[in-house]
């Protein structure tokens, strides 16, 4: 049987892969090795706390080497990034893919500060909105911390992960957003789901569509654009 010429140069790409990656291993170490190493360099042996894989047990993943599409770790396992491709294709019509989810969480705090004409913010703790100083601050138990509803009139929003990521999973208790929701529509406030690490994740709405909650404010990061540093407000009607 024929072999075509895109499957010869399909074969012939890959055993150079294999050959290069090969070649390259002989100097690497295995990953477990190398998690005790950068230990002593990076808290966490890896950029971001979200990383370490500390809390939920397992290795962090550390790349070797790369060949267009196919990646491989340290000890060998191969990977193949399926975003690669569109994400060329794409870049060649000059897409621009938004702002990071830092930026998108500082932009909905203005919108809900424009948009009700307050200025304050409940943020819980324990919640992660990324790395924008005003949500690096423990905001005690939220709504009982500055008094909501009691002192009616002062708050812009109520920004929240509707499943907290950061500290461990920890899903609401049922009532808990529909009471959030309830008290932020008698009180003329915004309520903000960060939705970075929810969208469509528990469902293709997000946890939105999940809990049965609409907020009036929705942020979303990296799961829109493949993995890429892209980040987005959602408004809803």
């Amino acid at each position: 049987m024929a072999v075509s010429l895109d499957e010869k140069k399909k074969n012939y790409t890959l055993q150079k892969s294999e050959e290069a990656f090969a070649a390259a291993k002989v100097q690497l170490i295995t990953i477990e090795h190398l998690a005790c190493v950068v230990l002593d360099l990076i808290p966490g042996g890896v950029n971001s706390p979200a990383r370490a894989f500390k809390s939920v047990g397992g290795q962090a993943y550390y790349n070797g080497f790369c060949q267009g599409i196919r990646m491989w770790d340290i000890d060998g396992n191969e990977y193949i990034d399926y975003v690669l491709a569109a994400f060329a294709e794409t870049m060649k019509k000059g897409t621009s893919f938004g702002a990071p989810c830092t930026e998108a969480c500082m932009g909905v705090l203005r919108l809900a500060r424009s948009f009700t004409g307050k200025e304050r913010i409940i943020k819980f703790e324990g919640c992660y909105h990324c790395h924008a100083d005003p949500f690096l601050f423990k905001a005690g138990s939220g709504v009982a911390t500055l008094g909501l509803p009691d002192s009616p009139g002062e708050i812009a929003g109520i920004i929240l992960e509707p499943v907290v990521g950061n500290s461990g999973f920890i899903a609401p208790k049922p009532e808990f957003l529909n009471a959030i929701r309830k008290i932020t529509k008698e009180d003329g406030a915004l309520l903000i789901f960060d939705e970075v690490m929810t969208g469509f994740r528990l469902s293709y709405g997000g946890a939105q569509e999940y809990f049965g909650i609409t907020p009036d404010l929705s942020t979303l990061g990296k799961v829109i654009g493949g993995g890429l540093l892209v980040g987005n407000i959602f408004i809803s009607k």
